[in-house]
């Protein structure tokens, strides 16, 4: 497949779901004459055999090594290049096997705050004063108390001269003013914060960490970034919303999923307390906490039988599909379509004694079985028929998909009770 990236065309070749680029492409990407390309292939921090490689010899005699190579060589030499390479890679769909360190040493380039997240969001914290807001209300971030903030985290963690440095007098000012100056809930002031600072570049260095932290302090002064001690953002939702607003052709698309990431990071109100205020105000993201929030606290289960032979006669075989531990995956939200994903485990419970005829065929049967008919009864009859029921007279819930991944468990009961 060929490609183009930084206004060079390339050939990715697939090869037992392995990416493979010819070492020719690979030095041009980096200007890098054959010494300095044989360095990085040979060399006691990057041992040979870590990186896969085969040989064509249709004509010439051609190298080609799997993508890692490129990463690796760009961490020395470029790391904007990587970044912007890794961006390329996912908005292109090429899954790449990393080798162990690699990834990580990666994705931590686009958010160098990361190392210091915990520390950051207590200095934050303490910088603040602790005060409580009505859910009903925020307070929006003020521009005097963001330039000071940003100047004690400098100051905290010695970041250099050009961090925080403002390219103008008015491109921060006025990004802030602006988003302050219109009506919008927390999820949106929070994503508008994020997308303009990291778009618009109002600082000659760091753009994206401040953004970040900003979006941070905005959260915690709403009383909105923790839950019983527990972080609700992490810093990998961060990164999935750079990588968004980094690549983004539309502004408003890319505004709408990274507010995924601030859904539910509200105060933590009961289901009863979101759906009174679904009731006066059904717009979008008060729906969608509602959604979040019911979603990630239901409990379903569906009971069937059948009737088996054994060695002792006949047989009514219990069997049931029981879903628990429903999470909203941000990462997957943020990425997708007006689409709502969420994990959850599901587990078949069945009753299979030892002296049950075709034992096993039985047990992978009404597996495959439960799979799909309780996920009819239990997903598509009680959770999602009843929601859209229950939110048909203030929203139509057609207007927002809901996917589930489901992890399924078999747990199998040799004990025959019936």
């Amino acid at each position: 497949m060929v490609y183009q990236f930084n206004n060079k065309t390339f050939n990715i070749i697939n090869k037992e779901d392995i990416l493979y680029v010819n070492d020719q492409e690979i030095k041009d990407f980096f200007f890098l004459d054959q010494e300095t390309f044989d360095s990085f292939c040979f060399s006691e921090k990057y041992p040979n055999d870590s990186v896969s490689s085969f040989y064509d010899y249709d004509e010439d005699i051609i190298s080609y090594h799997d993508l890692n190579l490129v990463f690796i060589i760009g961490l020395e030499m470029n790391k904007e290049f990587v970044k912007n390479f890794y961006l390329f890679c996912k908005k292109n769909n090429l899954k790449i096997n990393f080798i162990p360190y690699l990834k990580d040493e990666i994705e931590i380039l686009f958010l160098d705050v990361n190392k210091k997240y915990d520390e950051m969001l207590l200095t934050i914290d303490k910088i603040n004063n602790k005060q409580v807001y009505n859910y009903r209300y925020f307070k929006n971030l003020d521009i005097f108390k963001c330039r000071n903030l940003i100047l004690e985290i400098k100051n905290k963690y010695h970041y250099d001269e050009d961090f925080a440095q403002e390219k103008d007098e008015y491109t921060f000012l006025n990004i802030i003013d602006t988003i302050n100056g219109q009506k919008g809930s927390l999820e949106e002031k929070a994503s508008q914060y994020l997308f303009y600072i990291i778009n618009d570049k109002p600082f000659i260095k760091g753009n994206e960490e401040i953004a970040c932290f900003l979006v941070l302090d905005f959260l915690n002064i709403n009383r909105a970034i923790t839950k019983k001690g527990n972080f609700l953002i992490e810093p990998s939702d961060f990164t999935y919303a750079i990588s968004l607003i980094n690549n983004s052709n539309n502004k408003e698309e890319t505004l709408k999923k990274i507010r995924c990431l601030f859904i539910g990071k509200k105060k933590q109100n009961n289901l009863d307390e979101l759906f009174e205020i679904l009731k006066i105000d059904s717009s979008e993201d008060n729906v969608i906490n509602y959604l979040v929030k019911y979603i990630e606290n239901f409990y379903g289960c569906q009971g069937y039988y059948e009737y088996y032979n054994s060695k002792c006669g006949c047989l009514k075989i219990h069997y049931h599909g029981e879903y628990n531990y429903f999470k909203l995956n941000i990462g997957k939200t943020i990425a997708s379509n007006n689409t709502l994903y969420f994990d959850c485990i599901a587990t078949c419970y069945m009753e299979a004694p030892f002296y049950l005829t075709n034992r096993d065929k039985v047990i992978a049967s009404l597996f495959e079985e439960i799979k799909v008919r309780s996920y009819e009864d239990v997903i598509n009859d009680d959770l999602k028929k009843n929601l859209l029921n229950k939110l048909k007279p203030f929203y139509d819930l057609n207007q927002i998909n809901i996917e589930f991944n489901i992890k399924w468990k078999l747990d199998v009961d040799v004990d025959y009770i019936f």
